[in-house]
Protein backbone atom coordinates (compact mmCIF):
# COMPACT_ATOMS: atom_id res chain seq x y z
CA UNK A 1 0.00 0.00 0.00
CA UNK A 2 1.02 3.67 -0.79
CA UNK A 3 -0.76 6.50 0.26
CA UNK A 4 0.35 10.03 -0.53
CA UNK A 5 2.29 12.05 1.69
CA UNK A 6 0.44 14.13 3.89
CA UNK A 7 1.70 17.39 2.28
CA UNK A 8 0.21 16.31 -0.71
CA UNK A 9 -3.25 16.55 0.99
CA UNK A 10 -5.64 17.05 -0.67
CA UNK A 11 -4.70 15.38 -3.98
CA UNK A 12 -5.18 18.17 -7.03
CA UNK A 13 -6.78 16.10 -9.45
CA UNK A 14 -6.02 12.80 -7.61
CA UNK A 15 -7.52 9.20 -6.59
CA UNK A 16 -6.07 5.98 -6.25
CA UNK A 17 -5.92 2.27 -8.12
CA UNK A 18 -4.45 -1.24 -7.67
CA UNK A 19 -2.57 -2.76 -9.58
CA UNK A 20 -3.97 -5.85 -11.30
CA UNK A 21 -1.62 -8.44 -10.58
CA UNK A 22 -0.67 -7.88 -7.29
CA UNK A 23 -3.62 -6.16 -5.91
CA UNK A 24 -1.16 -3.21 -4.33
CA UNK A 25 -2.88 0.11 -3.29
CA UNK A 26 -1.27 3.63 -4.99
CA UNK A 27 -2.40 6.78 -4.87
CA UNK A 28 -1.56 9.65 -7.41
CA UNK A 29 -2.11 13.23 -7.97
CA UNK A 30 -1.60 16.13 -10.71
CA UNK A 31 1.61 17.40 -11.04
CA UNK A 32 1.48 20.80 -10.05
CA UNK A 33 4.84 21.79 -10.80
CA UNK A 34 5.44 23.96 -14.41
CA UNK A 35 4.89 21.02 -16.53
CA UNK A 36 7.79 22.61 -19.41
CA UNK A 37 10.37 22.77 -17.15
CA UNK A 38 9.49 18.94 -15.36
CA UNK A 39 11.80 16.29 -16.33
CA UNK A 40 9.44 14.59 -18.52
CA UNK A 41 6.40 16.96 -19.57
CA UNK A 42 4.34 14.42 -20.95
CA UNK A 43 4.07 11.98 -17.61
CA UNK A 44 1.95 14.63 -15.64
CA UNK A 45 1.22 13.28 -13.04
CA UNK A 46 2.62 11.31 -9.85
CA UNK A 47 2.26 8.10 -8.44
CA UNK A 48 3.22 7.42 -5.13
CA UNK A 49 5.21 4.11 -4.63
CA UNK A 50 6.34 4.25 -0.81
CA UNK A 51 6.99 6.74 1.88
CA UNK A 52 7.62 10.27 0.01
CA UNK A 53 8.97 8.39 -3.12
CA UNK A 54 7.20 8.90 -5.99
CA UNK A 55 7.22 8.39 -9.54
CA UNK A 56 6.14 10.12 -13.07
CA UNK A 57 3.08 8.81 -14.88
CA UNK A 58 0.25 8.75 -16.76
CA UNK A 59 -2.78 7.30 -15.23
CA UNK A 60 -6.04 6.34 -17.26
CA UNK A 61 -9.01 4.17 -16.91
CA UNK A 62 -7.33 0.93 -16.96
CA UNK A 63 -3.81 1.48 -17.20
CA UNK A 64 -0.83 3.24 -15.31
CA UNK A 65 2.58 4.15 -17.66
CA UNK A 66 4.76 5.01 -15.00
CA UNK A 67 8.49 5.84 -15.38
CA UNK A 68 10.71 3.52 -13.29
CA UNK A 69 14.10 4.59 -14.22
CA UNK A 70 16.60 6.10 -16.74
CA UNK A 71 18.41 4.43 -19.39
CA UNK A 72 22.38 5.41 -20.61
CA UNK A 73 20.71 8.19 -22.80
CA UNK A 74 18.77 9.68 -20.22
CA UNK A 75 15.63 8.40 -21.74
CA UNK A 76 12.97 7.35 -19.49
CA UNK A 77 12.17 3.53 -18.71
CA UNK A 78 8.94 2.84 -18.09
CA UNK A 79 6.26 0.22 -17.53
CA UNK A 80 2.85 -0.10 -18.18
CA UNK A 81 0.55 -1.30 -15.49
CA UNK A 82 -2.54 -3.19 -15.56
CA UNK A 83 -5.18 -1.51 -12.88
CA UNK A 84 -8.07 -2.04 -11.01
CA UNK A 85 -10.10 -0.50 -8.64
CA UNK A 86 -9.79 3.18 -10.15
CA UNK A 87 -11.11 5.67 -8.18
CA UNK A 88 -10.97 9.72 -9.08
CA UNK A 89 -11.06 11.56 -5.53
CA UNK A 90 -13.70 14.63 -5.65
CA UNK A 91 -11.23 17.69 -5.12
Amino acid sequence: MSYAPSEFYPLENGGCFRESETGNFFEYCQNSCNLEHTVYPDFYQYVFVGPEMMRYAKVFKKVVYVVVDEDELGEPVIEKWNITDHHKYNT
